[in-house]
């Protein structure tokens, strides 16, 4: 597969991003690998290096693995601990999926599921 020019910078970002808290979690490439549900290592490698992009379910899976966020692992945040309102969604197609939301829509937002989980 062949990127295109204007995407390689932000690949070899996230794939620094995704190196960076890998190593910080204490996980080689191979148990990132697995966790991922990838065969091998080179996958990873591959992706740290910049050289392929993740689809939406792997770069979800991967963002609950390393405990961060898309806007992180996409460089629109500069630190990991921003935008960390999250709301976790389990669904038995999809597994977990996580939302961010801003803080004023944070109260609003739990309300609404408060409301709902008590019938």
């Amino acid at each position: 597969m062949i990127i295109p020019e204007e995407n390689k910078e932000y690949l070899h970002k996230m794939g620094q991003r995704i190196r960076d808290l890998r190593i910080k979690k204490g996980l080689t490439q191979d148990e990132l690998a697995q966790k991922m549900g990838y065969t091998s290592r080179s996958t990873i490698n591959k992706i740290e290096k910049g050289l392929v992009d993740l689809p939406q379910s792997k770069l979800t899976k991967l963002t609950s693995i390393l405990d961060t966020t898309h806007f992180y692992l996409l460089g629109w945040t500069e630190s990991p601990e921003e935008c960390r309102n999250e709301i976790s969604i389990v669904s038995e197609k999809y597994g977990t999926m996580k939302y961010y939301i801003g803080d004023k829509d944070t109260k609003a937002v739990i309300e609404l599921l408060e409301k709902y989980f008590k019938g």
